[in-house]
């Protein structure tokens, strides 16, 4: 089976729905960055079941247009959807 590529059209599908989610829904603890330098979407979950230091703290993900294959963005990006949705950590 051959690997779909992963391209700017997904890329900036996703940048678009994660905005779009966090915007309409008044998403409070997360925190999305494109990152034109290294063509990325950061994504940050702030919420204190993470412990740094012990204290509350956040956790990451990101999506590199130029790393990630198609997979591998998607899963990240519906972790990121989960986080927001949901609640969930990421």
């Amino acid at each position: 089976m051959e690997e779909i590529e992963f391209c700017k059209t997904d890329f900036l599908y996703m940048l678009n729905e994660l905005n779009k989610y966090a915007i309409e829904n008044d998403v409070k603890d997360v925190w999305i960055q494109n990152c034109t330098t290294v063509q990325s979407i950061h994504f940050t979950h702030f919420d204190e079941r993470y412990k740094r230091n012990g204290n509350p703290g956040n956790d990451y993900l990101n999506i590199y247009l130029d790393r990630d294959t198609h997979e591998s963005a998607y899963e990240k990006y519906e972790r990121m959807m989960t986080a927001m949705k949901e609640g969930v950590l990421l």
